[in-house]
């Protein structure tokens, strides 16, 4: 067999670019109808990227062989072929070329808009994003990414259908000038191996991700809670014993912000909407009282999968746990006059102690309210177990409340 084509059969590097190309789309299908059924994770990340690794790679072998056969003569159709089955071939061809680019570039452009995370290809380097992030068109872009793919599905079983009637009923060479000479029982079993694939990959694939985090991680390992679980509290009115001045917060002004990073690639969100009590006097901290009950439903990162998964259980569990309370238990104020409030945090159903760096700026009857922290989010189980060991394990958090006297 020689590398180039001729008059009559297909050179072994046209060969090679079509069966490499049917093999990982057959894989590559079956691994983007199974990826539904999994639950979000890094373990499930793992089976996206390489969803994704598989899509560039088709799209690069698609242009290897489109520049190939610029350069490479083309079998002429059997002579037994009539002319509008030549026509039909050649309009079925070229629909399939634009279907190997069109597939993948929309699967691109779908990842670009999520833009959940850095796209590597099989993790050797980066990919680039093709647009910049953006939520209101990336359902449309993946809606036409299924289209394009069920479009790929069916005019590619059309082509295998037209060469299995050449080879059965016309019984001409159509098919075998295409099939490696001393492979074809071993490209048949592979071909079987990847349809059966279809019926045996999903099931597997969902059992994967069982929900929930792992026994043996939740029990022992860095995600183990480094306080124990306290039922939450209700939301404290300010005790009696407060006598610091009492502060209104500024709703419009005010933010509760938030960073994280994501396999490197950093993020920052905040929470939209949170009720916050607040008593403050330097000069009566032990009459002082932060108690804040947040809105958890409201974390906005500005990615909607991201802030879905946030809602979920693996997270803030939103719809089970809809808020999260802090509520001051002391004040504590350096040599150096900085003063730092210790309290507790409540998260879903677990409770750990919380120390806030307070900077605190008056002027009249109008103040500013600083405070910052860094929350370790296995103290409250976000994010247990190994599915997510990507995401740092330490939040800095940042709150900045416009005050003015009551």
């Amino acid at each position: 067999m020689t590398l180039k084509s001729d008059t009559k059969t297909w050179g072994s590097l046209a060969r090679f670019f079509h069966w490499a190309i049917v093999l990982l789309i057959l894989f590559e299908g079956t691994l983007g109808l199974s990826m539904g059924s999994l639950r979000r994770g890094s373990g499930a990340f793992l089976w996206f990227d390489l969803h994704k690794s598989i899509g560039i790679t088709i799209l690069a072998l698609a242009v290897l062989r489109l520049l190939w056969r610029a350069f490479d003569p083309h079998p002429r159709p059997v002579p037994t072929m009539p002319a509008w089955q030549a026509f039909a071939a050649s309009a079925g061809h070229a629909l399939l070329y634009g279907l190997l680019f069109l597939v993948p570039l929309s699967g691109w452009w779908f990842d670009s808009l999520e833009g959940l995370r850095p796209m590597t290809w099989f993790g050797l380097f980066e990919v680039p994003h093709l647009v910049a992030p953006d939520s209101g068109m990336k359902h449309l872009a993946h809606e036409v990414h299924e289209y394009l793919f069920w479009t790929l599905v069916v005019v590619a079983a059309g082509h295998a259908l037209a060469a299995l009637v050449h080879h059965f009923h016309d019984k001409d060479a159509t098919l075998t000038r295409m099939l490696p000479t001393r492979a074809r029982a071993l490209l048949g079993v592979a071909i079987v191996v990847l349809a059966a694939a279809l019926f045996v990959v999903p099931p597997v694939a969902k059992r994967m991700n069982p929900r929930g985090p792992r026994a043996a991680q939740a029990a022992s390992g860095n995600d183990a809670p480094s306080t124990a679980a306290t039922p939450a509290p209700p939301a404290a009115e300010p005790a009696a014993a407060t006598s610091a001045h009492a502060w209104t917060v500024d709703a419009a002004t005010s933010t509760l912000g938030f960073k994280g990073s994501f396999q490197g690639d950093g993020f920052e969100g905040t929470f939209k909407h949170f009720d916050a009590t607040i008593h403050y006097d330097e000069a009566d901290l032990a009459g002082s009282l932060f108690d804040v009950a947040i809105d958890l439903a409201s974390a906005d990162t500005d990615n909607e999968s991201r802030d879905d998964t946030l809602k979920g259980e693996d997270f803030f569990f939103t719809s089970k746990f809809p808020k999260a309370h802090f509520v001051t238990e002391s004040f504590e104020k350096a040599a150096d006059g900085s003063v730092v409030a210790h309290g507790k945090l409540t998260i879903r159903d677990k409770t750990a102690p919380v120390a806030l760096k307070v900077a605190f700026t008056a002027n009249g009857s109008a103040a500013t309210l600083d405070v910052d922290t860094v929350l370790a989010r296995a103290d409250w189980g976000l994010g247990a177990g190994n599915d997510w060991e990507g995401i740092s394990a330490e939040i800095p958090v940042h709150g900045h409340l416009a005050l003015s006297a009551k």
